[in-house]
């Protein structure tokens, strides 16, 4: 989900992009300068070094595995706050895979089905979210 047609509909929310690729993160940098888009920062570091910001909504997109990412960026969650994945058909497998880390931090999953106008492709997000 890319952030910044994200924050062109939503002017109100302040986003951060976390980019550890140099290159990406300064093409990220100029796009955000050319917009004129406010509220953007972009972090060009790993996500695992970030330590002194917390988000209502992180949204994760050709990062990686459920599993793995959950203990990361839990740290970098406010307690009511929500992770999203895009995925495609691993979801349902990187759920059931993922089980143990989820109890381990007192949270469940939900998955969103979705089909891409036009076509046939079907996207899920996969929400991770505290236990009520």
């Amino acid at each position: 989900m890319p952030g910044i047609p994200l924050k062109i509909i939503r002017e109100d929310i302040k986003l951060y992009l976390i980019e550890s690729i140099l290159k990406k993160a300064a093409f990220l940098n100029l796009a955000v300068k050319e917009l004129n888009l406010a509220n953007i920062n972009i972090l060009a570091e790993r996500a695992e070094n970030i330590k002194d910001i917390k988000c209502d909504i992180i949204l994760i997109r050709l990062l990686g595995k459920i599993k793995g990412l959950v203990p990361m960026t839990t740290k970098l969650l406010n307690p009511a706050g929500k992770i999203i994945f895009y995925k495609s058909q691993t979801a349902r497998d990187e759920v059931a895979v993922a089980k143990k880390v989820l109890a381990k931090f007192d949270m469940n999953s939900r998955i969103i089905e979705k089909i891409i106008p036009g076509t046939k492709i079907v996207r899920r997000l996969v929400i991770i979210e505290k236990n009520k």
